[in-house]
Order: structure tokens, then sequence, then C-alpha cells
């Protein structure tokens, strides 16, 4: 799911890589012809943020602050089912499970299962 900058890049924000900002930077200082070609004009990518607000609702049952690494892995309907799956089995294991002192699944336990599915 991950998408490459003109095929070299793969963040669609980041320091340096001016070469990608500006066209000035994009010349090829031995021969002085464009390093990059194309249909699609500069800035290919920015250091501005791109900033998304919504309102939280009485009914939201969690918030998830991620990147790309995560997103480009999952999409919001993932996510979502794998948090619930893990509240599901919270909530048997202490029905189960009262009077003993055996851990169980946490929003932290979420996380790691959100990683490693991130990773597969």
């Amino acid at each position: 799911r991950a998408a490459y900058v003109k095929g070299r890049l793969q963040p669609t924000r980041a320091f340096g890589d001016f070469y990608l900002k500006h066209r000035r930077f994009a010349i090829d200082p031995q021969t002085g012809r464009p390093t990059l070609g194309g249909r699609l004009k500069f800035p290919y990518l920015t250091v501005d943020p791109e900033i998304s607000i919504f309102p939280r609702q009485s009914s939201d049952s969690s918030l998830v602050i991620a990147s790309d690494g995560l997103w480009d892995a999952l999409d919001d309907v993932e996510v979502a089912s794998l948090i619930e799956d893990v509240r599901a089995k919270g909530k048997e294991g202490r029905k189960r499970e009262r009077g003993t002192k055996q851990k169980q699944p946490t929003m932290q336990s979420a996380a790691r299962r959100l990683i490693d599915e991130a990773l597969k």
C-alpha cells in the first residue's frame, strides 16, 4: 500500500530531500539537466504538516495516534476491529477469572497486536 515519491522516497513529509521540494535543487550539477521528469509539478513533497480535526463523540471508544508505518499496513476498519477484539477478550477474561490475579488484555496489548499486524 505504500507509495513512493518519484519512485525514490516513501515518506510524504521529509526533512532534507530538497530535490523533491524545489525545482532549483533537481538539477544534475554535472550536466545541468533536470534529475526528475514526468508530468507532476513541484513540490513533490512538503514539510508542512497535514492536520485534520475530528470532534470526539461520546460513542468513541478509543483514539489511535500512529505513524504511516501502521496506516500503510492497516486501514482504520482493521485497526478498530483489532482493538474491539482485544477489548472483548478482556471483558470475557474478567468475567471468567474474577478473583484471580491473572493479567487481562489491556490497551497496551492492543498496541502490541497493532504493531505485530503491521510488521507481518
